[in-house]
């Protein structure tokens, strides 16, 4: 069984992976059209990762009060990310959605390591091994049912 946290950083590997490749191809498209739909198709891959975060994980943390400040300002994270993803179609020229795309695709990355650095060691140290372990089943449960 794969306790939550270590769920969480394999996707986070998985989506740094497809980051990397999208900033391989980013230099050579050729039309806004296609930033937005790498925008798009990211945007989409992290809300179904931070929709295990927010509703598995960091629902279970809500009761502890010093998580609060932390988590507020994850899901700020989160809205932040959002609104970069998001401004890639509003691109006035080619070069600003690939700006753009580049800038949510940074601010992802910072936001990952700040979850692996900080958050998910929190996490390991307020729930038990069982309950991290029960969490990583209902994850794989969700992927299977994905």
């Amino acid at each position: 069984m794969i306790r939550i946290t270590d769920a969480l950083v394999v996707e986070h590997r998985l989506l740094l992976g497809v980051f990397e490749q999208i900033e391989n191809i980013l230099p050579e498209i050729t039309t806004t059209g296609e930033a937005e739909r790498f925008a798009k198709m990211v945007k989409e891959l992290l809300n179904r990762h931070a929709d295990v975060e927010d509703n598995l994980v960091y629902v279970t943390l809500d009761h502890a009060l010093d998580f609060q400040g932390k988590l507020n300002h994850l899901f700020q994270e989160h809205r932040e990310v959002d609104f970069c993803f998001d401004n890639v179609p509003s691109a006035e020229d080619l070069p600003h959605a690939r700006t753009l795309l580049k800038r949510a695709l940074k601010a992802s990355r910072e936001h990952f390591l700040r979850e692996e650095r900080v958050i998910f060691p929190l996490i390991e140290q307020v729930l038990t091994n069982e309950t991290l372990i029960e969490l990583g089943y209902l994850w794989e449960q969700k992927q299977m049912a994905s």
